[in-house]
């Protein structure tokens, strides 16, 4: 298969499990997220890689840091 077709898979593999992981984790509130934000201060920039439905920018924007986030799948 080729390297192109790979990345293809992989994009069609996130979209079609998107709505069912984002279900599960539309309400979590973990304790990693909140440690994590508590080593950073108001105004500090984080980058999201594989970000989902961007449920952890959410949390990081309120509490003052400023969140970018990406993902693959649409």
């Amino acid at each position: 298969m080729a390297k192109n077709d790979y990345y293809k898979q992989t994009i069609e593999t996130y979209n079609k499990l998107g709505k069912k992981y984002l279900y599960f984790i539309r309400k979590r509130n973990t304790k990693e997220r909140q440690e994590f934000i508590r080593l950073l201060s108001k105004g500090d920039v984080v980058l999201d890689v594989g970000c989902a439905g961007g449920g952890d920018c959410a949390a990081f924007i309120k509490t003052g840091l400023k969140a970018t986030g990406v993902d693959m799948s649409d």
